[in-house]
């Protein structure tokens, strides 16, 4: 079969497969050694530069006992104005519409609050007779 080519598998003795691991070791590790001294000048060269300009919102948070406090410090700038403003007031309690005490509960269908059971009942109209204990 003069016309068929192909590879010819040469089988290698003990010393030859000995000789090539030691050339292979020997490639090996002048590969590694380079690879580390470039992994290491990758290191030197980042550098962060940690200094920034302008205005910054720093925080520091620090445990006291059982709670830990939060201190928050405005740099190399102006206070925002909402620094200075009041909380607005808490809006005032809504009152049970039958009962007049503090709601609770808000009736989606009468759109009225409510503070008790009874309460919701007169609102939606609703008389429920209580068997008695006879």
């Amino acid at each position: 079969q003069a016309g068929r080519r192909g590879v010819e598998l040469v089988r290698l003795t003990q010393e030859e497969i000995l000789a090539e691991a030691a050339q292979t070791e020997i490639i090996n590790r002048a590969s590694l050694e380079q690879m580390l001294r470039v992994e290491e000048e990758k290191r030197k060269v980042v550098v962060r530069d940690r200094r920034t300009s302008g205005p910054r919102v720093v925080t520091k948070s620090t445990r006291e006992g059982d709670s830990v406090r939060t201190y928050v410090t405005f740099t190399d700038g102006p206070l925002p104005p909402a620094i200075d403003d009041v909380a607005p007031d808490y809006p005032p309690q809504v009152k049970c519409a039958v009962t007049g005490q503090p709601a609770r509960y808000f009736d989606p269908a009468s759109r009225s609050p409510y503070a008790t059971l009874e309460a919701f009942r007169t609102l939606r109209g609703e008389r429920r007779v209580r068997p008695s204990a006879s």
